[in-house]
């Protein structure tokens, strides 16, 4: 972006330009190295997804092909290993989930603007991943401290607007019931979720707009996934009005 803002501002040269594009070749040559790319955690995202951001950008640049078909790879082991069959990041911990969600509309909003095709795994469990993030969230769209968490906005952050057109259950949350679903006829029945890989119970007292008085829990019964995650086996949470029995989060 530096680059071509300066190369169309006139205010570099030649010579210059390819200077930066020589550290530009430097970086992708980094990305590309297998010992820089860690496919177990969430910073691969922002590390395949920088490989085809220098690729698509950058195509007259020698390897520029290897990493667009590289990323491309990389993205689709991401998608495939380091979020479940449920739609739930590995790392178990509902904080970052949402941090990768976010990451992966960024990446799914920047290929469709783009016309740049991305693989299907980003846009099929992309959904999944807003189902989860909508059910674990407490009534005030705060997220309970499961695993290595820490305290944020949660649902509340501005960042989940734009998805609210894809999910009519974020929607109708995030507004306080004036639009979008619930997911159910009657939203003041009582609700449960489960997503077995990651072992996730929640129970709802219902999605009503009295969030005061909706009592919510998270039973954490799910296995140790990855290096990153937290020994809670059969932790639990309940909210009711406030957060009652917490998890202490990142340690």
């Amino acid at each position: 972006e530096i680059r071509w803002a300066l190369e169309h501002d006139n205010a570099i040269n030649s010579e210059e330009v390819m200077i930066l594009e020589s550290l530009i070749h430097h970086t992708g040559t980094y990305l590309m190295q297998s010992e820089n790319f860690e496919s177990g955690y969430n910073h691969g995202f922002n590390q395949a997804a920088g490989l085809l951001v220098l690729s698509t950008n950058h195509p007259w640049l020698e390897d520029s092909l290897d990493w667009d078909i590289t990323a491309r790879v990389r993205l689709n082991q991401m998608m495939e290993e380091a979020v479940d069959s449920n739609g739930v990041m590995i790392e178990s911990s509902p904080y970052y989930h949402n941090y990768i969600l976010l990451k992966i509309g960024e990446i799914i909003r920047w290929g469709e603007v783009n016309n740049i095709p991305l693989p299907n795994s980003l846009s099929t469990k992309f959904p999944m991943m807003l189902d989860y993030a909508t059910d674990v969230a407490y009534p005030d769209l705060s997220l309970p401290l499961i695993g290595a968490s820490i305290p944020g906005l949660g649902l509340n952050s501005n960042s989940f607007a734009s998805y609210e057109s894809l999910h009519a259950r974020l929607s109708w949350i995030r507004s306080s019931g004036e639009r979008g679903w619930p997911g159910v006829d009657n939203p003041n029945l009582f609700h449960t979720a489960y997503y077995p890989e990651s072992g996730h119970a929640i129970l709802r007292s219902s999605w009503s707009n009295d969030t005061i008085n909706i009592s919510h829990a998270v039973i954490d019964s799910g296995p140790y996934r990855t290096g990153h995650s937290d020994y809670d086996h059969f932790g639990f949470t309940w909210y009711k009005g406030e957060p009652i029995l917490i998890d202490p989060g990142l340690y």
